[in-house]
């Protein structure tokens, strides 16, 4: 297949994944109003807003050399001729200033086209990354109120990670623990960075194992949490990215896919360590950020953890 024909399809591609909602129709042939005879267009957009319907008309060339002002001029008869609402002149090799101004003054488009997976006309395009470590300060209260008497010594796991838990005293339930760890990271309860955030645990009728087989009726439970965060400024490079760089007005407009399996999964040595997370953020206000949390209860530090209950069984760790 030609050159110039692959550019025109590529062209196509990219405008039926920029806008999916809109008629794509590439090689089509429009009628001119002024000339009566039928225009070639590499590629027309029809699309309808409002009730009002809109056409836009693409020309892609892969040319060795910038187009001038002579062939936008050109192009402008064009879209006049079948009465486009907008006219979009793409080339690989760019445009000249003379091109780019007379352009700008008719309102047409002047875009380069880009694909990461081209050999032709890739580009290596990266955007900036904001790795975000978060720590967790957990203060966990328990209020107990045996239903029983056990003659026997009694403790419960020193690791809250190996806490178990059940609502019928026998059948064990996922940990609650884990469950309040999913809800910091979805964001569910409204914390804040830095500020501590006492959230209660909703879960009726629980119970929770002292070793060796002791369930424990639990009268309430909460945990007060600080998160805290650090974070470094680093690029991840787009391996599936399609796009138009708009030369009139120097912006790029892209479709992008972006795998979890390909996002770091450990921070760079060279990325820049900010200090301040408030600050990370209005520096890198559009970036692509990855989250860091504590897999377990286990890595977070556990600030303080008390037990009370009416019958004087009192334990204490940290």
């Amino acid at each position: 297949m030609a050159d110039w024909l692959d550019y025109e399809k590529l062209a196509a591609k990219i405008y039926r994944e920029l806008q999916p909602g809109a008629q794509i129709q590439h090689n089509d042939k429009l009628m001119g109003y002024e000339s009566g005879t039928l225009r070639q267009i590499d590629v027309s957009i029809k699309t309808n807003v409002a009730g009002h319907n809109i056409l836009v008309i693409v020309q892609a060339k892969n040319h060795k050399s910038p187009l001038d002002v002579n062939t936008i001029g050109e192009f402008l008869s064009v879209i006049k001729d079948v009465r486009a609402q907008k006219g979009i002149m793409i080339c690989n090799a760019g445009f000249t200033r003379s091109a780019i101004r007379f352009a700008r003054a008719a309102s047409i488009d002047l875009c380069t086209l880009h694909d990461t997976q081209s050999p032709s006309w890739g580009i290596n395009l990266t955007i900036p990354l904001l790795w975000v470590e978060y720590d967790l300060q957990l203060e966990l209260h328990l209020e107990m109120a045996p239903d029983r008497t056990n003659p026997m010594e009694i403790s419960l796991f020193p690791n809250p990670d190996d806490w178990k838990f059940s609502d019928d005293a026998g059948i064990i339930i996922p940990n609650v623990l884990e469950d309040f760890m999913s809800v910091l990271r979805d964001r569910i309860i409204p914390w804040q960075l830095n500020q501590p955030y006492r959230a209660p645990f909703t879960k009726k009728n629980l119970r929770v194992l002292f070793n060796p087989d002791f369930w424990m009726p639990i009268k309430s439970f909460d945990a007060t949490v600080t998160v805290t965060a650090k974070c470094w400024r680093g690029s991840y490079k787009l391996s599936d990215c399609r796009g138009l760089y708009n030369r009139v007005d120097e912006k790029l407009t892209a479709h992008m896919r972006i795998d979890y399996k390909s996002l770091p999964t450990q921070k760079d040595p060279s990325w820049e360590q900010f200090d301040n997370f408030a600050q990370a953020e209005r520096d890198l206000p559009h970036c692509l950020v990855v989250e860091q949390w504590p897999a377990r209860l286990n890595d977070c530090v556990v600030k303080d953890m008390s037990m009370e209950n009416s019958a004087a069984l009192s334990s204490r760790g940290s």
